[in-house]
């Protein structure tokens, strides 16, 4: 929902092939098939993209299940898949470990089936350099007059000062009751909280006091 956001984000795009297999060396060698197919296709999207190859990188995933489930947990495997003997053994013992840590319990000796094998293809986005803004200024200068601002039951109406977002000076504490305001959004700081505004722009609001 930010158009800054959107221009900073990497693009990514994940493809999927289902195989529903116990894992052992037969299927393990069609894991790897599937996954090169799946890194041609990926590395030839991103080359649309025009995202240059150093730009480029792959994340890789098994669904996996214990053979008789109907639910899957997913299995990370890094940027490429060991296709040895000793990389099928790594990937059913990080699946216990995943399973264990989503379900709270592991079953050794279970065969481990596979469900779906995942590849997202992530093209780097050149960042722009972010402004900083000067130090000075009061926080008086910033002040777009009162309001009768409704904080909970507790609190009922409080006589709130407001202040434009843009004119707010960097570092300086600006103690709640407050409503801060700009075109697109509003920020309300309860009473007994503080903010500041840093030096590229953002709010930093404080819950509990802790200077």
């Amino acid at each position: 929902m930010c158009a800054r956001g959107m221009l900073l984000t990497n693009i990514s795009f994940d493809f999927v092939r289902s195989l529903i297999a116990v894992a052992d060396e037969r299927s393990w060698r069609r894991v790897g098939e599937l996954f090169a197919l799946m890194h041609a296709e990926a590395a030839a999207w991103l080359e649309r993209e025009r995202v240059a190859a150093p730009e480029r990188s792959y994340r890789l995933h098994l669904d996996a299940r214990y053979q008789g489930q109907n639910f899957e947990v997913v299995v990370p495997l890094g940027d490429h898949l060991d296709a040895s003997d000793e990389g099928l053994a790594a990937f059913v013992a990080e699946f216990a470990v995943a399973h264990a840590r989503e379900y709270g319990y592991d079953l050794p000796g279970k065969p481990v089936e596979i469900v779906n094998c995942r590849l997202q293809a992530v093209g780097k986005v050149p960042k722009a350099p972010l402004a900083e803004r000067a130090p000075g200024g009061r926080l008086e200068a910033a002040s777009r007059g009162r309001r009768q601002i409704y904080f909970g039951d507790a609190l009922g109406w409080v006589d709130t000062p407001v202040y434009e977002r843009q004119a707010i000076p960097i570092q300086v504490r600006i103690e709640g009751p407050a409503l801060i305001e700009e075109m697109s959004s509003t920020v309300a700081l309860a009473p007994g909280r503080h903010a500041r505004v840093d030096r590229i722009g953002n709010i930093v609001v404080h819950v509990k006091e802790h200077d």
